[in-house]
């Protein structure tokens, strides 16, 4: 969703899928050991689609889940303060940042104006590596 290793993912569901459906688990305390990474729940369709309903660290216990669950498939807006309606957000190979912010505008801008760091031409090394040398 947001690294750099799914940008080809992500090109290929801009391109004839659409991300209708979305639970994002990070922070959340679902899983019985600690983890270094967190999962997310996706629904994605074949063709293009109007919006994306996203929730975020959800509380796993069975109610909370089917209140979600209705929430997240009704067809009328929601009323479920744990369910954000987005429009665009995974329309291209950029990572997805799925937060409902006004500066999402702004950095989709820059990032579409400004080169990337490697396209500046900037390189960044481990200082500690350096002083070995």
């Amino acid at each position: 969703m947001k690294n750099k290793y799914g940008k080809p993912l992500r090109a290929m569901l801009a391109q004839g899928f659409h991300v209708e459906h979305a639970i994002d688990m990070e922070g959340t305390d679902a899983f019985h050991t600690e983890v270094m990474a967190y999962t997310s729940i996706t629904v994605i369709r074949r063709g293009e689609g109007r919006e994306l309903r996203i929730a975020r660290r959800p509380e796993v216990s069975a109610a909370s889940l089917d209140r979600l669950v209705t929430a997240m498939l009704s067809d009328t807006p929601t009323r479920d303060p744990r369910v954000s309606v987005l429009h665009g957000a995974t329309a291209s190979d950029a990572p997805w940042i799925l937060e409902d912010t006004g500066p999402l505008a702004l950095l989709r801008r820059l990032e579409q104006d400004l080169p990337t760091v490697e396209q500046a031409g900037l390189k960044f090394r481990d200082r500690r590596r350096l002083r070995g040398r």
